[in-house]
């Protein structure tokens, strides 16, 4: 299994990387599977070498047309990829993950972690949930009076007035 997980973190690192037109110093990527395969997606974004910028991989288009001719037949090679992660982990019996959130360097080294029992019906659906690991990975914070801001404020509160 171990093997195995670790050809695919490096399938997922190339792939990641090929996507890239710039030089880059680091990596950060969510898979995300809701429950027991009812949808998956992923996303990632990368911090340039050259200007420090974090990027969102939305960006590297420049247009609708070069976004679904380019962009997102590699994007749906990445999502298959990480739904192997998936299988190997089903496959093994191991507890099945909602989120695996992998940071990537430019030196090779890399880290993952996966995390269980993230959905929830109030919680903005993948989309939310990306907002929510974006500020927790690597300090997104949105703009104020934006849907992001409003869906990472709602988690906030939740999380503040939940019973410890």
């Amino acid at each position: 299994m171990e093997r195995k997980l670790h050809e695919l973190y490096g399938k997922i690192a190339a792939q990641a990387a090929s996507m890239i037109p710039v030089k880059w110093d680091k990596v950060y990527l969510l898979g995300q599977i809701e429950k027991k395969r009812a949808s998956e997606s992923c996303c990632f974004h990368y911090v340039e070498s050259e200007s420090g910028r974090t990027v969102h991989y939305n960006s590297l288009a420049r247009n609708l047309r070069d976004f679904s001719e380019n962009y997102s037949p590699a994007l749906g090679i990445l999502g298959d990829i990480i739904m192997e992660v998936y299988d190997v982990f089903e496959d093994n019996n191991q507890e099945l993950w909602e989120q695996m959130s992998l940071t990537l360097e430019s030196t090779g080294k890399f880290n993952v972690e996966f995390f269980y029992d993230v959905s929830h019906d109030d919680d903005g659906g993948h989309y939310g949930r990306e907002i929510v690991w974006e500020y927790e990975t690597f300090g997104y914070m949105p703009p104020e009076a934006t849907t992001d801001r409003r869906l990472l404020d709602a988690h906030l509160d939740r999380e503040k007035n939940k019973p410890k």
